[in-house]
């Protein structure tokens, strides 16, 4: 009885070395993958406002500043704004080509 008793314990001490080893692992990942994932919101909001400004300036170009179509890309370019305020707590001009802090 005693013999089997050691593999036993043994088993049980492995298994639990290799739960905290994944468990560990595991968190690393992650604490290595938010950063990567944050600086790529940061620059993917930046090109969305930049290709929205782009759609406006064109927009009223073609069509006038009071068109439909410049309308459109106006509720267009605030509604990225206000998304990469909401995940940022800033804005991208690409006029000035600064965040800003400070809402619109």
């Amino acid at each position: 009885m005693a013999s089997r008793s050691i593999p036993q314990t043994q088993c049980l001490a492995f298994r639990t070395g290799l739960l905290a080893a994944l468990v560990l692992s595991a968190s690393l990942a992650t604490a290595q993958a938010q950063p990567y994932h944050r600086h790529h919101n940061v620059w993917n909001c930046r090109a969305q406002v930049e290709l929205a400004q782009d759609r406006l300036d064109r927009a009223i170009a073609r069509h006038g500043g009071h068109s439909i179509q410049a309308v459109e890309r106006r509720r267009e370019l605030m509604a990225t704004r206000d998304r990469c305020w909401r995940m940022e707590h800033r804005w991208w001009d690409p006029r000035d080509r600064r965040w800003h802090d400070r809402h619109w």
